[in-house]
């Protein structure tokens, strides 16, 4: 009987872990692909000093996720993020045609995390 509880409080953390990772994950991405929307609206509109502010903001806001997120995605993948969301405050000073294309690449392996990172609950 002893085993079984132990089997049944294994499982439990294993599970507790999964939902985690998984509404963790969701959170950043949302919270990620405001500042995404919210930044290319300003880049649209020609206001590069708000984008390159919110773009600091991103950054900051990547950083202090980035700790929690290494626990459970791949390095390869949040370095290829990193490296994008650092990129994107001197693409909005530069006034650079390449922001645009950084922004959608950011989206992109974005969503690529999502869809093959995290685990699936079914």
């Amino acid at each position: 009987m002893r085993r079984l509880w132990a089997a049944f409080i294994l499982i439990a953390i294993t599970l507790g872990i999964c939902f985690f990772n998984k509404f963790y994950l969701n959170k950043v991405y949302d919270e990620t692909n405001r500042y995404v929307k919210k930044i290319s609206s300003l880049y649209n509109k020609e206001r590069y000093s708000a984008a390159e502010f919110t773009a600091n903001e991103l950054e900051n806001s990547w950083k202090k996720n980035e700790k929690t997120l290494e626990k459970f995605i791949s390095e390869d993948k949040l370095e290829s993020v990193r490296v994008i969301i650092s990129e994107l405050p001197n693409l909005a000073k530069d006034k650079s045609h390449e922001f645009s294309i950084h922004l959608k690449k950011l989206t992109e392996t974005l969503k690529h995390i999502i869809e093959k990172e995290q685990p699936r609950l079914y």
